[in-house]
């Protein structure tokens, strides 16, 4: 177990070398962007009984790099969209946060999920003209 920890400690202090990332990568047109967002969206819609925490956060990911032009980790996307959101909806939000910290256990049944996603995704639609 020790070798594999100082395996894994000289791995992660190990220089990196190559071209600038901007160079490596083309840029991605943002219609390509947003398609593959809305398909997340869709993806996250179709499949939120099996994945709820992954939809609930996922969705509002998407909905604020969209509205933000900018790329948004799920806990950015969060933040950003917590308070963009209609009070008794927030909850579902705070919930996917805390049990993606691991703050609390997977529990839906007592909040208003469908809700949450019929607005974001209300959001997004306007967003996408969709």
């Amino acid at each position: 177990r020790l070798e594999i920890e100082q395996a894994g400690d000289e791995l992660a202090s190990a220089g990196r070398s190559g071209p600038p990332i901007e160079s490596a990568f083309p840029e991605v047109p943002w219609c390509d962007y947003v398609h593959a967002l809305t398909h997340d969206f869709d993806w996250c819609r179709e499949h939120f009984a099996k994945f709820p925490r992954y939809g609930v956060l996922s969705v509002a990911r998407i909905w604020a790099t969209l509205a933000t032009q900018a790329p948004q980790s799920k806990a950015s996307g969060a933040e950003w969209a917590f308070p963009r959101l209609p009070a008794e909806l927030r909850r579902v939000l705070e919930h996917g946060l805390d049990v993606y910290t691991g703050a609390a256990e997977e529990r839906w049944s007592d909040l208003p999920v469908a809700d949450y996603i019929s607005a974001v995704a209300d959001e997004v639609d306007a967003l996408t003209q969709r």
